[in-house]
């Protein structure tokens, strides 16, 4: 907690000892932080120069009577770390009593108030005397907590911190008694009917999240709660519980957990992905690799981020799991000739090479996958950790793993399984640190891939490879959220679609010259001058010229991304989730600057013009037209999230319960197309956008958006007829071409690059 170190704090007075006359309370302040003293340990302040006091008292031998009571039962306290639970009754009672009578003793008597101050000041030491700080010391010493300065929190600590924050210890929700208290007020709002859904905070970080998603649900049905919308379809889910899971690309969530699914960091990533162009893969490579003035591979770049992360800034949650296994290793002759040392350089490996956040291992069994993970991570680590003894991974897998267990006591078996839990909280916090908050500031080919729940790596993400997200999200998880930001999105949706640079934050995070921990502020000015320089000098300065020239078109080509990937989310399989303020066009970088204040009065006005836009009015055309013409001020976006989102109200069904079939695309620009139907009884919904826009351009010489460059392109239709444009109200015919029914992609895209299209079979 401290700023520097506990010496020099100590001994600059900034640990102020303080007596509240009005609680009779203890304690040590350092700025706006207040540590408690141990009551138990209140003689060593209250008892000092008594024969002082006695001399001014005099005859007042009821006043020290008093006092002397008072120190004697502060020190008969049962101790803090007493077990009993009747002990432990006694001292919160006990404890409480002598506080009041201390508070009224000193209000009373002005002379034991005048000597108690003087204790206080004279344990509270003197600047520029050192040795005046010694009681002080002695007395923090024999407190519950130990001062110490904040970066020794990455080497030695005893509880769970979230992430390396050393202020925000983390609550054990495997407790009950913790559990009901933390979700009490949460309960209370369900209850009263003032919330109805439910979203948990990155539950890797539990200790089992399997078991908390069920506690979870089991209260929440005991509720009764409405369905979903207030409707009565059943297949809805009930309760309606969302959980902030991280997958890697090849991950998928586990689907006996109760929830309705993920908050959408992986639709996020996914329909980024599709305006990816990946051919371009082997040039961007080269580029990369020739602007750096070296080659990059991610695979191993990561795993030196997570060891970093590791050793540096988690070291000391790595020591305690390292502690447990030496104890489990110890009680069995077989393995005790395991060091310490070498336990805990195999763990090190072992969480480095973990190929996902983190598995979900538990006495009721083990996943197919979450072996496959395990196996991977210490082979791997086997690979990495040749001076590690192959013994000692063995015998670490076969803990995870829980295997050959049954000889041993229960005991040591609760102590394997509590290990492998404990272990498991620790891989997701050191995936998350290393990969999201340090290696993608590093690598950076393509940041728009550079976010959380993405991989550097997938360059690009194929139509089929979406259509197969979209069905799967259909079938298991057709309520989960579709998200394109969030509060933790590293640039928003609009950003990923233009690639814009941030400086200060991706400079400490990617922790190469300068970080957190150990900021170099003369790098950080260099590289702060040098952006200016480039960014800001509007004389001479060639590379902005260039630069101001090849930022128009490429500005728009990526607002018509956007605008494809906002259709994309508000009619995929699941919940779309629009983060504040990208209503409209936001440009915003990580935090906190995705966190500023919204201008709702501007999408106020906004949303009062789009609102006079009517679709079925002959002019609609032409006022669309004059919205695309001046894209950059966000009123088509905006128009366009308002016109799907009726359209998802009017046909609700269509869009909860619909089913996903990808829709093919022929001709010369088929690629440049991502269609799909959703249909629902008798109800069909057809999306279609483009993509690629810039290419698109250049192909067709001329613009992305205009008729010829979607000439002898075709979209399959699901089904023959007449299909009316939602957002232009154009009515546009499906009618055979080569043997199938076929939408003319330039009928699609007259007027704007994205198509909704409804047909009912009325």
């Amino acid at each position: 907690m401290l700023g520097a170190a506990y010496g020099a704090e100590l001994e600059r007075g900034e640990l102020r000892l303080q007596l509240l006359p009005e609680r009779g309370e203890i304690s040590v302040y350092y700025y706006e932080h207040r540590f408690p003293i141990d009551p138990a340990t209140y003689p060593d302040v209250l008892g000092l120069h008594l024969e002082r006091l006695e001399q001014r008292l005099g005859d007042d031998e009821w006043s020290l009577v008093e006092l002397r009571s008072i120190i004697t039962a502060f020190g008969h306290l049962p101790p803090r770390d007493a077990t009993d639970g009747v002990a432990r009754e006694e001292r919160l009672r006990e404890k409480e009593v002598c506080k009041r009578r201390l508070a009224r003793l000193y209000r009373r008597v002005p002379p034991v108030a005048e000597c108690l101050a003087a204790n206080v000041a004279y344990l509270g030491g003197s600047s520029g005397e050192p040795e005046s700080f010694e009681q002080l010391h002695r007395l923090l010493e024999r407190q519950a907590y130990r001062l110490a300065h904040w970066q020794v929190a990455a080497d030695e600590i005893n509880y769970r911190r979230f992430f390396d924050v050393n202020d925000l210890a983390a609550l054990s929700m495997e407790n009950p008694r913790v559990f009901e208290t933390t979700h009490g007020r949460i309960f209370e709002w369900i209850t009263s009917a003032r919330v109805d859904r439910l979203r948990i905070d990155h539950p890797d970080g539990l200790y089992d999240p399997l078991a908390r998603c069920r506690a979870l649900a089991e209260r929440l049905r005991a509720t009764a709660l409405p369905v979903p919308n207030g409707g009565t379809d059943e297949r809805a889910p009930q309760p309606y519980l969302l959980v902030e899971k991280i997958l890697a690309s090849h991950e998928h969530l586990p689907e006996d957990w109760p929830v309705a699914g993920t908050t959408g960091y992986d639709f996020a990533q996914v329909v980024n992905g599709l305006f990816v162009y990946a051919p371009a893969e082997p040039a961007f490579e080269r580029i990369y690799q020739r602007f750096i003035g070296k080659r990059i591979e991610f695979d191993e770049l990561l795993y030196g981020c997570k060891k970093l992360i590791i050793q540096v800034h988690l070291s000391s949650e790595l020591t305690v799991l390292a502690n447990r296994l030496n104890r489990i290793a110890q009680a069995n002759w077989r393995t005790r000739d395991y060091t310490l040392n070498g336990l805990r350089d195999a763990l090190t490996e072992i969480v480095a090479c973990f190929p996902v956040y983190r598995t979900y291992i538990s006495e009721d069994g083990i996943s197919g996958k979450d072996r496959c993970y395990v196996d991977w991570a210490v082979a791997q680590a086997k690979q990495r950790g040749r001076a590690v003894s192959a013994g000692i991974f063995d015998f670490i897998r076969a803990l995870v793993l829980l295997e050959g267990l049954d000889s041993w006591s229960v005991n040591l078996r609760q102590q394997a399984l509590q290990f492998t839990l404990k272990l498991q909280q620790y891989t997701a916090p050191i995936m998350a640190k290393g990969l999201e908050n340090t290696a993608i500031y590093v690598y950076n080919r393509w940041i728009s891939l550079n976010d959380v729940c993405g991989d550097p790596r997938r360059f690009g993400v194929s139509v089929a490879a979406f259509d197969h997200f979209n069905q799967d999200h259909a079938r298991h998880w057709p309520h989960a959220l579709l998200a394109t930001s969030t509060h933790d999105s590293k640039r928003s949706e609009d950003v990923r679609a233009r690639i814009e640079a941030f400086l200060l934050k991706a400079i400490r995070e990617a922790k190469t010259q300068t970080s957190w921990l150990n900021p170099d502020p003369a790098y950080e000015e260099a590289v702060m001058q040098f952006v200016r320089a480039v960014l800001f000098s509007l004389q001479d300065n060639p590379f902005l010229s260039d630069f101001r020239a090849f930022i128009g078109p490429v500005s728009r080509y990526g607002l018509l991304n956007s605008l494809a990937q906002t259709l994309l989310k508000l009619s995929s399989p699941g919940v779309p989730d629009i983060y504040q303020g990208n209503e409209i066009w936001d440009f915003s970088l990580v935090d906190p600057d995705n966190r500023r204040p919204v201008d709702y009065a501007l999408r106020k006005r906004l949303l009062s013009d789009v609102r006079t836009i009517v679709i079925d009015e002959a002019d609609t055309p032409k006022r669309l037209g004059a919205l695309l013409e001046n894209l950059k001020d966000g009123r088509l976006k905006l128009y366009l999230t308002r016109q799907t989102l009726m359209l998802r109200q009017r046909h609700r069904a269509l869009f909860q319960h619909g089913d996903y079939r990808a829709l093919t695309a022929r001709g010369e620009r088929a690629e440049h197309i991502c269609a799909f139907a959703r249909r629902y009884e008798t109800d069909i919904a057809v999306i279609a956008t483009g993509r690629w826009f810039a290419l698109l351009a250049a192909a067709s010489e001329g613009t992305a958006l205009s008729e010829p460059a979607w000439d002898h392109t075709w979209v399959e239709a699901p089904a023959a007829g007449d299909y009316l444009n939602a957002l232009t109200c154009e009515r546009i015919v499906a009618s055979e071409t080569e043997g199938s029914a076929c939408f003319a992609a330039a009928e699609l895209f007259r007027c704007l690059p994205v198509a909704l299209l409804l047909r009912r079979a009325n």
